[in-house]
């Protein structure tokens, strides 16, 4: 008797773990290709991905309208502009570039630049390569404008001792006129820059920084293509 009894029970139990496995692993498996499951999470996907690129869309075309139509159209500006420029550890310095100017979409636009500046006390040049971005408030004539960028700096004419090309950011603020095809623009900046002396003389000694950060405004003509 305690024999059939035991063969019952590890037979019930031989049973159960069988039947406990196969639901486990049904609840488990892995979703194949054809599953309807896997078929249901595609197409959801599917229609999240349309919907967003539908909300995008709206996004950029109502941007866009915000812009003035000969920005939307033409959206490339080519001028020069001339600056004046005080740094922290140098007497005031000039100088000027070139500028592109375009409108990317709605208020953002891009800025990029490539320069050359003098300063004196110590006699130092520079050749600023820079880049930002601009948030617009466009307007039919008179429009206002923000930036924040960044640029890479190359350093000549220094006497005595020589100075490193190093990285700087800086941020803007300023107005701009458009009439017809032409634009002008005023701005006032803050750059932060602090380069190290590559090779020592005049007073410096090698890996010494010399505080290149100050304010400074600049005077620009851009015409619109």
């Amino acid at each position: 008797m305690l024999t059939r009894s035991a063969s019952i029970i590890r037979l019930a139990a031989g049973c159960y773990d069988i039947a406990h496995r196969k639901v486990y692993t049904s609840t488990i498996r892995p979703l194949t290709p054809n599953d309807p499951a896997l078929r249901l999470q595609v197409i959801q996907k599917r229609s999240f991905v349309r919907i967003m690129k539908k909300v995008v869309l709206l996004l950029a075309l109502f941007s866009i309208s915000l812009v003035p139509a000969k920005a939307q159209l033409l959206g490339v500006e080519v001028g020069g502009y001339g600056s004046w420029l005080k740094p922290a550890d140098l007497e005031q310095g000039y100088g000027g570039g070139a500028v592109v100017r375009g409108q990317v979409l709605g208020f953002l636009g891009v800025d990029f630049r490539v320069g050359y500046y003098s300063f004196s006390d110590p006699s130092v040049d520079m050749v600023p390569i820079e880049g930002s971005f601009m948030f617009r408030l466009p307007l039919p004539v008179i429009s206002f404008f923000a930036g924040l960028g960044g640029g890479y700096y190359q350093f000549s004419g220094e006497d005595g001792f020589s100075l490193g090309a190093q990285e700087g950011y800086f941020a803007n603020v300023g107005v701009e006129a458009t009439l017809g095809d032409w634009r002008t623009f005023f701005e006032w900046r803050y750059q932060v820059l602090e380069p190290e002396v590559d090779t020592a003389g005049g007073g410096y000694s090698k890996g010494e920084e010399i505080d290149f950060s100050g304010y400074g405004f600049s005077l620009g003509v851009t015409y619109m293509f």
